[in-house]
């Protein structure tokens, strides 16, 4: 396995926070409840997640879990390159949920 020129990065930066707003269950963001979820998924070429990849590797809360799960699929991400060539990559990625005060 080769070096990547370019490891893949979230391209909807600006997005996520509104995505993570509608997402986070709102009994959890209620009562003050965060945590982190550490999520494995594949990032194709064309820079969306592989769903059937995806999977949670730690989380604190299963109710964040689903909140993940769902975040991830609208994530989109500048893809990894390997040789001049976009390139299916496997990440880890922690995602943090912090309820707004």
């Amino acid at each position: 396995v080769g070096v990547l020129e370019r490891v893949p990065e979230l391209a909807n930066k600006g997005s996520i926070g509104s995505i993570m707003e509608r997402l986070y269950p709102r009994l959890l963001q209620d009562a003050g409840i965060g945590g982190t979820v550490v999520m494995q998924f594949v990032i194709e070429p064309d820079g969306t997640v592989d769903m059937s990849s995806a999977k949670v590797l730690e989380s604190s809360n299963e109710q964040l879990s689903e909140a993940s799960m769902k975040a991830i699929e609208r994530f989109r991400f500048r893809p990894g390159r390997y040789k001049g060539e976009n390139v299916r990559v496997l990440i880890q990625m922690p995602i943090t949920w912090q309820p707004a005060n």
